[in-house]
């Protein structure tokens, strides 16, 4: 059997957790439209017949001058040193910002493979999609 941990990362609200719930095919993580619902790293856990993945959902990216923001941002650092692939969630609604793809550079440059997820697609205006990731 292979496999596999992935670090699902993003800024605040981009769906993360609803996109692992999906994922793993049940509620492990809780979803709110509050920023900051998710506080520390939670595991999902998807096992078929031939491989397991275990999904880890991060607290979201975001700027506030605290040590609670401090220590989730470092869980959300951490996590994404000692997993296999980082899955980086960009809320499509809200539109890609150059923060989201200075963030995205920044984990690309820690070695470890990074994809790119456009969450809420099905609300995103056509005008929002972007034309070059």
């Amino acid at each position: 059997m292979k496999s596999g941990t992935v670090a699902v990362i993003g800024r605040a609200n981009a769906g993360k957790s609803t996109l692992i719930n999906v994922l793993v095919g049940e509620k492990i993580a809780i979803v709110s439209p509050k920023p900051q619902t998710t506080r520390e790293r939670i595991l999902g856990i998807l096992t078929e017949k031939d491989y397991q993945v275990v999904f880890e959902d991060t607290p979201g990216i975001y700027k506030a001058n605290n040590r609670l923001n401090d220590f989730m941002q470092r869980q959300t650092n951490d996590t994404a040193r000692d997993v296999d692939l980082i899955l980086f969630v960009i809320d499509g609604h809200a539109g890609v910002k150059e923060e989201d793809l200075e963030t995205l550079k920044r984990f690309e440059k820690g070695g470890i493979p990074v994809l790119l997820a456009l969450s809420k697609t099905d609300i995103m205006p056509a005008e929002k999609f972007p034309k070059n990731l």
